[in-house]
């Protein structure tokens, strides 16, 4: 079974990189790619942003990882355009997502989950701020919190959709969507691992992840701006969510046979070879894999 929905994602793969031609950017340096007239979405440190360009202003989606990055972020909008940046959205509460706070001038709107705190977490799969000498993640205290599903701005012409339908990768998820340019930003629902990542210390949960992908393919959208990784398309979400389903039905009913972990994790092929190999590319410590997550919500007393 496995094997299967391996192969389904890899070709999945494919397509998505055909789908989005340019290449990652080296570490270090920051890729920006148009998407539409008015909407960017930039790899390299460590994470992907958005900016997208209004009527007077401009609003970033994720910081990336440090001040640094953030600096970055700030010059990359302005060879775009010379209007001021107004807003920054938070997908998350992780500081390769908002680590460039620093950088952005005083007064500019933060929007974030109302579950997100006043200080972030540290960077889980390591980078800079996973040591005890790197940088720390700074205080984020939002100017306008999302308190319920969704909320609707106008944020300088463009029309913005902020979604959370369920604890997912963390409890304080917010999902970004443009509905005239059919682009949703997904935060790291979506990552480079074919799997879902799931942070149970912040209370994500594998049935919200399953919640919120489904929420998002029944959006009027095609492009969809992941956490980590190049941009994938409906065609290459729906696999993802499928294998998530399928495996997770699996571990429920192994679960309540009284299979260990172990057999588990050898009934259903997880962790796959390539999530490995994409921790070991990016230099990324152990992270738990979707079936131990799974696991460890439907075993916890």
């Amino acid at each position: 079974m496995r094997k299967f929905l391996f192969l389904s994602l890899a070709a999945a793969t494919l397509v998505a990189t055909s789908f989005c031609a340019a290449q990652q950017a080296p570490a270090g340096t920051l890729g920006v790619h148009q998407l539409t007239t008015n909407v960017f979405w930039v790899d390299g440190g460590v994470s992907n942003s958005g900016i997208i360009v209004g009527d007077k202003g401009v609003v970033i989606i994720d910081t990336k990882m440090t001040p640094e990055n953030g600096r970055q972020l700030i010059d990359a909008a302005a060879r775009i355009t010379p209007k001021p940046i107004t807003t920054v959205i938070l997908t998350h509460r992780d500081v390769d997502h908002v680590g460039g706070l620093p950088s952005f001038p005083k007064g500019v709107e933060i929007i974030a989950h109302d579950i997100v705190p006043n200080t972030s977490r540290p960077n889980p799969q390591g980078g800079p701020s996973a040591g005890t000498g790197g940088p720390r993640p700074p205080p984020i205290v939002p100017t306008r919190t999302l308190t319920g599903k969704k909320d609707v701005l106008d944020l300088g012409g463009v029309k913005f959709e902020l979604l959370h339908w369920a604890p997912a990768h963390t409890s304080g998820d917010l999902i970004v969507y443009l509905p005239a340019q059919k682009i949703v930003f997904a935060g790291d629902i979506f990552v480079q691992s074919s799997t879902p990542l799931i942070h149970a210390e912040q209370h994500g949960s594998s049935a919200g992840w399953i919640e919120t992908v489904k929420g998002m393919l029944a959006l009027d959208a095609n492009t969809y701006v992941p956490g980590h990784g190049n941009v994938l398309t409906k065609q290459t979400v729906e696999p993802r969510l499928k294998a998530a389903e399928v495996e997770r039905a699996k571990i429920v009913e192994l679960v309540a046979q009284g299979k260990s972990l172990a057999e588990i994790q050898a009934a259903v092929g997880d962790p796959s070879p390539a999530d490995l190999k994409i921790q070991e590319e990016e230099h990324v410590p152990h992270f738990p894999p979707y079936s131990e997550v799974v696991y460890n919500e439907l075993t916890k007393k």
